[in-house]
């Protein structure tokens, strides 16, 4: 009986192993994939911010920097 008990506990003992180590594997894998995506989202911002900048320079957002089309023709 003790021997079964002590094979019982054994097996939870390793199951509990086996599923921590998936676990941090599968926290492992989440963390990359989270700071791929970071990676990726701050790129777009950047290049988003860089347009904006650049559109603002041409004058394309009225009210803002240089004249656009329609402030010149009213005018």
């Amino acid at each position: 009986m003790a021997q079964a008990e002590s094979i019982r506990e054994q097996a939870r003992s390793h199951r509990r192993c086996v599923w921590v180590r998936d676990f941090s594997v599968m926290h492992r894998t989440c963390g990359s994939q989270l700071a791929d995506e970071w990676v990726a989202q701050t790129k777009l911002m950047a290049e988003a911010d860089r347009l904006r900048e650049l559109a603002r320079s041409a004058g394309l957002f009225p009210g803002e920097a240089g004249p656009t089309k329609s402030s010149a023709c009213i005018q």
